[in-house]
């Protein structure tokens, strides 16, 4: 919704049924100042946590043992695994936010399935999937310290890996991007939005967020966000130079427009409600 009293927008885009960079959802909060003329503040809660029934949690949970049912694969693990040379390797990494990091490239663990959880390798058709040591509904916060699981991949030069788990946790911090002014966050100005060609540089005008686009470095159909009306809202990525960005976990293209779907606009308490679909 958009809240008239603090111009701040609240809304969610649903990456379902697929993920992108591990994230089913992201949740958005975007704060504008008076003259609606940028993003002054805000942030893109990017949210990679395993969906967790808490019912179905032992009650004797702490509540950080709760958090890390979200996140169970987290902490320092040591992988082996044999070469088609039948030569010996070992390696560590550290999962964070249900992701690590090999060879400079991101991992992102996918729980869909709690006996056999899965990730999809970067820039790749290979997938691995745990085969034994892994069952999150009897244990929720993954195996333990000294567990081992053992896992296949379809990549011919590694078809079997092996962890062992070394440390739990920590709870990790939010993956977010911000919005605003000053190192590391995104800084989108505002432009007018009735226009049709996304190669068009637009002009803005002012005094609502309707009407408007907001732009990173003034790139219409680069990640921006267009609030045409109460009923059109949407984030384009139709701008070619998007052709370049990485696909969907599942290896399907960026959809180049995600639309707010379900919107209702409330004249009275001037509350803009709604949910977000590639479409």
């Amino acid at each position: 919704h958009f809240h008239w009293p603090s111009r701040t927008f609240h809304g969610t885009i649903s990456w379902s049924p697929t993920r992108l960079n591990g994230s089913y959802r992201w949740d958005v909060i975007l704060g504008f100042p008076e003259d609606f003329r940028f993003i002054r503040v805000g942030q893109i809660h990017m949210r990679r946590d395993r969906h967790v029934d808490e019912k179905s949690l032992p009650t004797e949970y702490s509540t950080e043992q709760r958090q890390l049912c979200r996140f169970p694969m987290d902490g320092r693990w040591t992988i082996s695994w044999t070469t088609t040379k039948g030569e010996n390797k070992r390696a560590e990494i550290h999962v964070k936010n249900n992701e690590y990091r090999q060879s400079g490239w991101p991992f992102y663990l996918n729980f869909d399935d709690p006996k056999h959880p899965s990730i999809k390798w970067p820039r790749s058709e290979h997938i691995q999937r745990v085969e034994e040591g892994v069952d999150l509904e009897k244990e929720p916060m993954g195996p333990a310290v000294g567990a081992k699981i053992r896992w296949s991949t379809t990549s011919p030069n590694f078809p079997e890996l092996f962890w062992e788990r070394q440390t739990v946790g920590p709870v990790p911090s939010p993956h977010v991007i911000l919005f605003g002014m000053g190192s590391e966050k995104q800084l989108y100005q505002r432009m007018d939005a009735s226009f049709d060609d996304a190669s068009v540089v637009p002009k803005y005008h002012g005094d609502s967020i309707w009407g408007n686009v907001f732009c990173k470095r003034l790139f219409v159909g680069s990640a921006s966000y267009h609030f045409l009306s109460p009923s059109n809202a949407f984030l384009s990525y139709q701008h070619p130079a998007c052709r370049d960005l990485p696909p969907m976990d599942d290896g399907s293209p960026l959809p180049t427009k995600l639309n707010f779907h379900d919107l209702l606009w409330d004249p009275e308490e001037r509350k803009h409600i709604e949910r977000r679909h590639p479409g």
